[in-house]
């Protein structure tokens, strides 16, 4: 004769996929993460090297002697940079843009 059997073992189908969404949520929590961590990661470089450009700029001016001409403050507006070609005629003399 046939014994039908009341207990089974494993899990059912409504089971497995309740599962499977938990753990897709967690993996989407997860890689949200890690996208965040390398934003900020990368915003951190930038302010490291502006930082840095902006120190280096502060200590080649720091170092120039009170009488140096470039700190002549003799022309209109605010520490003689009053026009365009004033200003190029600075970074000129500082080397250019990429050397501060």
């Amino acid at each position: 004769m046939f014994v039908a059997k009341k207990s089974q073992a494993g899990f059912t189908l409504i089971e497995l996929l309740v599962a499977v969404v938990i753990l897709a949520v967690g993996l989407l929590g997860l890689a949200q993460l890690q996208v965040t961590a390398i934003k900020t990661n990368s915003q951190s470089a930038t302010k490291t090297a502006a930082t840095s450009l902006a120190q280096q700029a502060i200590e080649k001016i720091l170092a120039w002697d009170a009488d140096d001409p470039r700190l002549d403050a003799s022309g209109t507006g605010s520490f003689g940079f009053c026009d365009s070609s004033r200003r190029r005629d600075l970074y000129r003399r500082l080397g250019g843009y990429n050397t501060v």
